[in-house]
């Protein structure tokens, strides 16, 4: 997938600034998006609840659920539970480009359009 990091991580700074999310929330999207920015950008991103706990150094799984949730609620990542205890799968919705959150409304309405999601090969 072709990401522009700079401008995405600039947008999500923006966005963050009007709309409200936890600090565990942001944190967790800056971690993952960087994770995701090793990785190389692959559509889903495969990661399991205690990587997310490290990652944001809490201890708590369901501190991480939580924050997990507020991302899904707010548009801004797409979770898919994992198949036979694989841990779950993640894509971002981004800000600009490919699977950009303005692909999901109709810009006349303003009306939700539905997510439109990445190839995923193992099902």
């Amino acid at each position: 997938m072709n990401v522009n990091f700079v401008s995405e991580m600039t947008a999500f700074n923006r966005w963050v600034k009007s709309n409200s999310l936890s600090a565990t929330s942001r944190l967790l999207w800056f971690q993952m998006f960087l994770y995701w920015n090793e990785v190389g950008f692959p559509d889903w991103l495969q990661v399991d609840i205690v990587r997310l706990m490290g990652i944001v150094q809490v201890n708590s799984k369901n501190t991480v659920i939580r924050a997990r949730d507020d991302l899904v609620r707010a548009g801004l990542l797409i979770s898919k539970r994992g198949k036979n205890k694989e841990p779950n799968k993640y894509q971002f919705v981004l800000f600009s480009g490919q699977n950009s959150r303005s692909s999901f409304f109709d810009r006349e309405t303003g009306n939700e359009t539905g997510y439109q999601t990445g190839s995923d090969p193992g099902g």
